[in-house]
């Protein structure tokens, strides 16, 4: 939002620092984040006595043995502040009849707000530039240091795409889902461009499949499933990518 704001500012150091650095500091630095630490023991203390509950002696050392490689999985930036918007985006929370709560322990005063970007039928953003600083930043902070390569072990989009039939054979026009391919791959090849040292990329996914609490519904493949008969159709999607693999350059 906005980087005089100080709320905003603590907003986004929060958000990252429970869904980016909680993750990598104990693989790269073998110590949770201290930030994040000292603001659940100040207001989430639960949160902080199950952490001191489950960490035991010599643990954080295991966990920052040298790796050779690290995935990273990216589908959304997050675009958050500390005011409640006035219009916020619609919410991507998976449909469920239990209880649930916030997954972000200190989340309090973390607000999500719309920056006029397209968005997938889970409500994600579609932002390809944002992989590009991400990757650039692990590599910065972490991964060069430690000699670990990157690699994209996710990234992917669901779209409301409906088979057709032309000529007598089924097809799936899902142009929105190969513009997003298109356009991380080239967030990636920027990135390799700017010196990092990517080594692969894998979408998300080869096949609609079930799609943890939304079932059936959220279709992310590039090939569609017909779940009734298992009949696999490639999609648009599919045909870009195949030709994008064949000619080693995205060309479209």
């Amino acid at each position: 939002m906005d980087p005089q704001s100080p709320g905003d500012v603590d907003a986004a150091r929060r958000i990252d620092g429970q869904f980016n650095r909680w993750f990598l500091d104990p693989v790269f630095r073998g110590s949770y984040p201290e930030d994040i630490v000292a603001d659940m023991r100040r207001s989430a203390p639960d949160a902080a006595a199950s952490l001191d509950a489950v960490l035991r002696p010599g643990d954080l050392e295991t966990i920052a043995a040298p790796i050779d490689a690290l995935g990273v999985n990216y589908y959304h930036g997050e675009y958050v502040g500390a005011e409640v918007p006035l219009d916020p985006p619609a919410a991507g929370d998976a449909p469920t009849d239990r209880p649930a709560g916030s997954p972000w322990p200190v989340g309090e005063n973390i607000h999500w707000h719309e920056r006029g970007l397209p968005r997938t039928a889970m409500h994600w953003e579609v932002d390809p530039a944002t992989l590009t600083r991400l990757l650039t930043r692990v590599a910065t902070e972490y991964s060069n240091e430690a000699g670990t390569r990157l690699f994209v072990t996710e990234n992917g989009a669901a779209y409301d795409d409906q088979p057709v039939v032309e000529n007598g054979e089924i097809a799936v026009h899902d142009d929105d889902r190969a513009d997003f391919l298109a356009g991380h791959l080239s967030a990636i090849l920027d990135t390799i461009d700017a010196g990092v040292d990517v080594g692969g990329y894998f979408y998300w996914s080869l096949l609609d499949n079930f799609e943890w609490a939304w079932g059936y519904e959220k279709r992310f493949g590039i090939v569609r499933v017909d779940y009734d008969t298992q009949e696999r159709t490639p999609k648009d999607s599919a045909h870009r990518y195949s030709r994008i693999i064949a000619a080693r350059a995205i060309t479209e």
